[in-house]
């Protein structure tokens, strides 16, 4: 199991999958003394509206830094 905390969001993109417009990858970055540890999850929905609602509630809730893809 794969759990990301929202705080350490830092980048969330819409992706394609399979050619259609229904993937969504979320990077976390955590820093532990001098060491970065990355983590990305790659989501994949039913459809494009499934995935965008997804999209805008969490670019609502991660930090105003986080980098996107709108």
């Amino acid at each position: 199991m794969i759990s990301l905390k929202i705080k350490n969001i830092k980048e969330l993109f819409k992706r394609r999958y399979t050619l259609m417009d229904i993937g969504m990858e979320v990077v976390s970055v955590k820093q532990e003394g001098k060491v970065t540890k990355r983590k990305a999850m790659y989501l994949v929905f039913k459809n494009a509206a499934e995935r965008d609602f997804v999209y805008k509630t969490m670019h609502q809730i991660v930090d105003k830094d986080c980098i996107t893809t709108e």
